[in-house]
């Protein structure tokens, strides 16, 4: 909202935005960034826990109105500092040894905001370059604008992040279009970027190019321990940071945030083991399989059934749903995602079951009571207009408006003798799911990229490994 206003202040028009005590000084941050340091503020009384404006009397809100536009606009809070290598200040670092060069670089970037607070690879200008073989595109070409300090990403300052975030050349063309992805207006990544919510993005690539450069698709494929999957995830963190400028307590406004947002959430379908007339998602989105692409969806939480003693049949994935207490429950103005585990997949496909018809069973049995206020969708005015029509006590969804709105892929570990699901709900504030194609950003040297990247060649460096 902070947003809509200032885009309206700039056009002349005096502007009040409305929030409670405790938001009054990261709005003034958000507005000085902004070049609109007198944004007025109308304070609501009381506290951010419980948002009922009910309470909220017409003679408070005409108060602090009046107050707001006929006083002296409030221009104190502090300017902070921001850095990032959109500018790419060219720094010099010396020290003793090549570790200590390492530390001086790191402490450096940390302190300058140009980090997420791990380790980086110093984007000298050779390892830059190094990078850019990852496309033909030249350097200065623009990819899109980063939220929310509106940052130009260019194929060099995406390459300069991919580098600091430790990805290698061939996953450029994967990496160009996620960024390409989280700037389509969509996807809402001022929203994403500034939200109290603690979610992450979610990254599913589909198609040849997820397996050509390595991404991971089985067991523990959200967490740790697969470079292509962390490291494009990573990247897509460091340019929400280096180039749409966005820090904690600046212009991000979560008060936890999950670990996804670390690295994001990076993965690829399990695609031999999709059952028979079960597409992988590129396809089901109308693009043919020998094309590549990247799909990008902002989610709230896990869940992962462990209450569910069949964690693998409609009534679990509905009861899953049911139970989620994401935003998208109330909102219906998003996707949600379910990743179904391969052992599962085909305990469905034997029963008879499509990803089609796994999406209508389940949408049938997700309807509950529609009560006008409270309840399951208390956030009334967000609800689409057919659903506003209808009577209390009327069947109404939860999380999705319709079926294709739940998402559906087949990934994650074999082991386990229960075949399982979980799901994700979405983020019902705005964020819709956007895909890219991959293969516009594919280099003519695409094919010696890969044979470098399966080539171990390691010059003159004495590796100790300790602690096995």
């Amino acid at each position: 909202m902070t947003r809509y206003c200032i885009e309206i202040e700039k056009e002349g028009i005096p502007t009040v935005v409305m929030g409670y005590p405790e938001f009054a000084t990261i709005i003034g941050k958000i507005a000085e960034l902004e070049n609109i340091p007198a944004l007025r503020f109308a304070v609501r009384k009381g506290t951010a826990r419980r948002f009922n404006w009910e309470t909220f009397s017409r003679e408070d809100l005409a108060e602090e109105l009046s107050r707001a536009l006929t006083g002296p606009s409030d221009s104190s809070t502090a300017r902070c500092e921001t850095g990032g290598a959109t500018g790419e200040p060219t720094l010099a670092f010396a020290g003793g040894s090549p570790g200590e060069v390492m530390e001086a670089v790191n402490q450096e970037f940390n302190k300058r905001h140009w980090s997420d607070g791990l380790p980086i690879v110093p984007p000298t200008e050779e390892r830059i370059q190094w990078m850019l073989r990852g496309t033909d595109l030249p350097p200065d070409y623009e990819i899109g604008v980063i939220e929310p300090r509106k940052g130009i990403a260019t194929v060099r300052t995406i390459a300069t992040n991919a580098v600091m975030a430790g990805a290698r050349p061939e996953y450029l063309p994967v990496i160009l279009s996620t960024v390409e992805a989280i700037a389509d207006h969509r996807f809402f990544y001022a929203g994403v970027q500034a939200t109290v919510y603690s979610g992450a993005e979610m990254v599913i690539i589909s198609g040849p190019v997820a397996r050509a450069i390595g991404v991971h698709s089985g067991a523990g494929l959200l967490g740790p321990g697969w470079r292509p999957n962390f490291s494009i995830g990573r990247t897509l963190r460091l340019v929400g940071i280096n180039v749409g400028q966005a820090w904690p307590d600046v212009n991000k406004m979560a008060p936890y945030v999950s670990a996804g947002r670390t690295g994001s959430w990076v993965f690829t379908e399990a695609v031999e083991f999709l059952p028979a007339g079960w597409d992988p998602l590129h396809v089901e989105l109308g693009y043919a399989p020998e094309e590549s692409t990247v799909t990008i969806m902002f989610l709230d939480e896990l869940t992962s059934g462990h209450t569910v003693e069949d964690r693998c049949s409609i009534e679990a994935f509905a009861g899953e749903m049911l139970r989620n207490e994401g935003s998208s429950r109330h909102r219906l103005n998003c996707e949600s995602l379910l990743i179904i585990s391969p052992p599962c997949a085909a305990h469905m496909a034997r029963k008879g079951f499509t990803k089609e018809d796994i999406r209508r069973e389940v949408y049938a049995k997700i309807q509950v009571p529609l009560a006008p206020s409270g309840g399951h969708h208390k956030h009334w005015r967000y609800l689409p207009e057919w659903i506003q029509k209808k009577k209390p006590g009327d069947p109404v969804p939860v999380h999705i408006e319709k079926p294709a709105d739940l998402v559906i892929t087949v990934a994650g570990g074999t082991a386990g003798s229960i075949p399982r699901g979980m799901f994700i709900s979405g983020w019902g504030f705005g964020s819709r799911m956007v895909t890219k194609a991959i293969d516009k950003y594919i280099p003519k040297s695409w094919e010696k990229l890969l044979k470098e990247a399966n080539t171990n060649a390691v010059n003159s460096c004495t590796l100790t490994r300790s602690g096995v």
